[in-house]
């Protein structure tokens, strides 16, 4: 298990960091959108996939 870091009060995001939390704001949007297009069953199910997918990966890297 990994333990959170106390960082000092300077310690800024890398470009990495803001680019990651960039990236996952557009795919929730596009996730979002794509499912609010075409409201029907297997469209909701692709984009909670996809939903799913982000936050997995967002997961790991936090």
């Amino acid at each position: 298990m990994v333990r959170p870091v106390v960082t000092t009060e300077t310690h800024r995001p890398t470009p990495f960091e803001v680019f990651f939390d960039l990236v996952l704001a557009f795919g929730l949007i596009r996730a979002t959108s794509f499912m609010s297009e075409r409201p029907a069953p297997v469209t909701l199910v692709q984009g909670l996939l996809v939903l799913m997918l982000l936050w997995n990966s967002w997961l790991a890297y936090a």
